[in-house]
């Protein structure tokens, strides 16, 4: 295996400049089969796709893996939907865009989520009312821990999808993702239960409506070094709830469930945080969820660790002190293994 020392900058949409001593990236199958059977210990290799969910916080001297294997295509089809599998590697925001292009429709809404296909079922990614959840059909699997099972495909039931979660984030983080298969519609449902969506003309007309909010209120990681959406929304219970609905009549919520879900971009405005720094990092001035990296300061990578955990503490404690909810990090915050 061909293992090379990189930055890491490139490689994760945050932008931290951190090294990694050893990385590799996987262009087909038989480079998973020859990784396996070289790296007795999978569980001290890291996977990355996109980097869109990934903070490294320091130099990573364990085996960083870089998911690169390409591929779409239409398995089946009937009267009303298509199963569509796409490898781990493609580009998420072009997979939808190619579904749109086929007549498959489901995905719409999810629109410019940056990452990987093989990313989407880890958090269960989801935007304007919508899942992947929803579409997917199976996750293709290979375990290292029994290769001769070769490729898996476990079903969406079988996953434990819940918000932003699942259980490749879990019991199952050691498999490696191969492809995603999803059952797309070829009848357009527009879903617009969500603020400021009101193309139900077309799906692309629906894409393009998406994509419009989302650049008017998230910045492009390419110019602006961000993890999208830094905070999960905080679930609580309903007694909760109303303790705070008591307080802040006003507070905008969501039912999840038997409970509410409140936006943590809500929280964090009444905060005041939009458009504050601290250092190198701060909210963005249009969507106080988004925490940014100013790039152009080049402090070495342990001098913006430090302040990266004096802004978040910052954040953290603030809102707990105003309404006595902890915000939790959307991203994984990866520090020395």
């Amino acid at each position: 295996m061909n293992w090379s020392t990189t930055s890491l900058a490139a490689l994760h949409t945050f932008a931290l400049p951190a090294q990694a001593t050893r990385y590799l990236e996987l262009h087909t199958f038989e480079d998973i089969e020859n990784l396996v059977m070289s790296s007795p210990d999978w569980n001290s290799i890291r996977i990355l796709g996109g980097g869109s969910n990934t903070v490294f916080l320091e130099d990573q001297s364990m085996p960083i893996v870089r998911m690169c294997i390409k591929g779409r295509a239409v398995l089946e089809q009937d009267e009303s939907s298509a199963l569509v599998r796409a490898a781990a590697g493609e580009n998420w925001d072009e997979f939808v865009a190619w579904s749109l292009e086929q007549g498959l429709f489901g995905l719409e809404n999810l629109s410019l989520i940056p990452g990987t296909v093989g990313a989407c079922p880890i958090q269960n990614i989801g935007a304007y009312g919508v899942e992947v959840c929803q579409c997917i059909e199976t996750v293709d699997v290979f375990d290292p821990n029994n290769p001769t099972k070769g490729i898996q495909s476990i079903p969406m039931s079988e996953c434990s999808f819940g918000y932003r979660d699942s259980k490749f984030k879990h019991e199952w983080s050691h498999l490696l993702i191969t492809s995603v298969t999803f059952r797309l519609k070829k009848t357009f449902e527009p879903v617009l239960n969500y603020a400021g969506l009101t193309a139900s003309a077309s799906a692309q007309a629906l894409r393009d409506e998406v994509i419009r909010l989302r650049q008017a209120k998230l910045p492009d990681p390419a110019k602006i070094p961000n993890a999208g959406s830094f905070f999960k929304n905080p679930v609580i219970s309903k007694s909760q709830f109303q303790v705070l609905k008591d307080k802040h009549p006003e507070i905008p919520s969501f039912v999840a469930g038997d409970q509410i879900k409140v936006p943590a971009a809500w929280l964090l405005d009444q905060c005041g945080f939009k458009g504050q720094w601290h250092h190198e990092f701060g909210c963005y001035e249009k969507q106080p969820l988004v925490m940014i990296h100013n790039s152009t300061k080049t402090n070495p990578i342990g001098v913006k660790k430090k302040h990266f955990l004096e802004w978040l503490s910052i954040i953290q404690d603030k809102v707990e002190h105003h309404f006595g909810i902890l915000l939790l990090p959307e991203p994984d915050l990866v520090f020395t293994y």
